[in-house]
């Protein structure tokens, strides 16, 4: 996996119907990005169109947010402001030698 993405972990709610991310450190992981649309389901059965494909080397979120970079933000960066994606659908499957998780991320 040649790339890197920032990825924030799914933040809090606030209360007040938004999610809340000044004690989320966002990290940077290992990827591989691609730009292709293809249509899929959310968890509640909701048909959506999503832009990107990634592949990354830990597990992620539904909920979280990813964005292509090499230098991750400070802590309690909000991800709409710094143009992150949100993760709306997560696969994961074993490799095919059952060494390793391979996880897909819909955004």
């Amino acid at each position: 996996m040649p790339q890197n993405a920032i990825y924030w972990p799914p933040g809090s709610n606030d209360g007040a119907g938004s999610k809340d991310f000044s004690a989320i450190v966002p990290v940077v992981v290992v990827c591989r990005w691609q730009d292709d649309v293809t249509v899929s389901r959310d968890k509640e059965g909701n048909e959506f169109t999503a832009e990107h494909i990634v592949y990354v080397g830990q597990e992620v979120l539904v909920e979280g947010y990813l964005k292509l970079g090499d230098v991750a933000p400070a802590a309690g960066t909000d991800p709409h402001a710094d143009g992150a994606k949100e993760i709306r659908r997560v696969y994961a499957t074993r490799s095919l030698d059952g060494e390793e998780i391979l996880v897909k991320a819909l955004l």
